[in-house]
């Protein structure tokens, strides 16, 4: 069994702790859609507590973009970030993009509060935005100097369904894009 220090802990879910609050501010004039993402991301979280355990063997850094092979390598390269993982949360209303800075300032672009970030669903071309509340602003980590022993994340609205498990999809930042991420 893997041992976690109280820091190691934090800097792992302080991401999913995040992210359900956000969401649950954003929900505040549906009552019963709020209790059903409530309850999305209480399985989530559990079954990443669950899966801290379990994936202690495996490797941590997997990208979901690995099976590009080559694209994946150009990606870390060019915007110095590597994807650790995009997938779908709050009962399918978001997609999660996680992703590591390896290069700070190569990332810089990623966290530049003026490049606006899109995810484009590669099938029917839809652009889902980051939301913005009125008192957590965008639903996405900006103006960092970055870390490169954090994972950062992205919040984008899945507004209208478009987006699902096993979907391919493009990461758009200002007029920079990663195509072709597989939405786990």
């Amino acid at each position: 069994m893997k041992t976690v220090t109280s820091r190691a802990f934090y800097n792992a879910h302080v991401g999913e702790v995040l992210t359900a609050l956000a969401i649950m501010t954003l929900l505040l004039v549906s009552p019963d859609l709020r209790v059903r993402l409530a309850i999305a991301v209480a399985d989530e979280l559990s079954q990443a507590q669950k899966g801290e355990t379990s994936a202690a063997g495996q490797d941590e850094n997997t990208s979901a973009t690995d099976a590009r092979g080559e694209a994946s390598q150009s990606t870390e390269v060019e915007w110095g970030i590597k994807i650790t993982s995009v997938r779908m949360s709050a009962a399918n209303h978001m997609v999660d993009f996680r992703y590591r800075v390896l290069d700070p300032e190569k990332a810089g672009a990623v966290f530049d509060r003026r490049n606006k970030a899109f995810l484009m669903d590669q099938s029917s071309g839809a652009m889902l935005p980051v939301p913005r509340t009125a008192k957590v602003g965008p639903l996405r980590q900006t103006n960092f100097k970055a870390d490169t022993s954090r994972i950062y994340f992205v919040l984008f609205s899945n507004h209208g369904g478009y987006v699902k498990s096993g979907s391919l999809v493009s990461f758009i930042v200002g007029d920079r894009r990663i195509e072709n991420i597989k939405v786990q």
